[in-house]
């Protein structure tokens, strides 16, 4: 009678064996997503001062926190990464159902730890921006009205030194609207004294004016501001 010769257990190879870790991937993915949103509200709590600047009738911000935006997009790049590996590594398996799952709701996880983060620093990214500009002799008044994805529209009025199309620009005043409007008929700008500036505006069913008080010589921020 023979002897029937035992099978070969054949020794799996490194990657697959890496793949069959998934607790690591899982493990880095969560981790990453905690510093994210631990950064996040560390940065959302600091002050940090945006440079504006006038470019013809737009305006461009300048601001050093912005950076926050790329190192989001690249970390849920690598968090991408590492749940396709271990997407890769449920395949190499018999039971693939809980690993797949359980990537995708990691994915999910992950999504919404690092949007909430960027969300904290950097607000709700911009669909549209319209902008109408104003000037008399010696200065411009730019208004930017802002549309974004999520949460109420904005106005902000920006001043310039000069009529120049380029040039410094401080920012005045910002206000939540409820309505945009395609044309610069809406603002009507006013000196109520030689510091004070007057903007009435209608926005929806209430007509709302803002009192700014400014030195024009050096372009500072406002003192003090009334919006009704």
């Amino acid at each position: 009678m023979k002897k029937r010769k035992k099978s070969a257990i054949v020794p799996q190879s490194g990657a697959i064996s890496l793949l069959h870790k998934t607790w690591l991937f899982a493990g880095s993915v969560l981790g990453l997503d905690i510093v994210m949103l631990i950064i996040g509200i560390i940065l959302s709590g600091m002050s940090f001062t945006v440079n504006y600047t006038a470019n013809g009738g737009e305006i461009i911000k300048d601001d050093p926190i912005s950076f926050f935006g790329v190192i989001s997009a690249v970390v849920l790049g690598i968090n991408c990464l590492l749940i396709a590996l271990m997407l890769a590594g449920a395949f190499t398996r018999k039971r693939r159902t809980p690993t797949i799952l359980g990537a995708a709701g990691l994915l999910l996880v992950s999504l919404a730890m690092i949007g909430s983060s960027a969300y904290m620093v950097l607000g709700s990214p911009v669909r549209s921006e319209r902008y109408f500009s104003y000037t008399d002799d010696s200065l411009r008044l730019i208004a930017e009205e802002s549309d974004p994805y999520f949460g109420k529209g904005t106005v902000s009025f920006y001043l310039t030194s000069g009529t120049e199309e380029s040039g410094k620009a401080v920012l005045l005043a910002k206000t939540d609207i409820s309505e945009y409007s395609d044309s610069e008929d809406r603002y009507s700008i006013s000196w109520i004294s030689d510091d004070v500036l007057r903007i009435d505006f209608p926005d929806g069913a209430r007509y709302r004016n803002l009192t700014i008080t400014l030195d024009k010589s050096k372009l500072e921020t406002p003192e003090n501001m009334e919006n009704s």
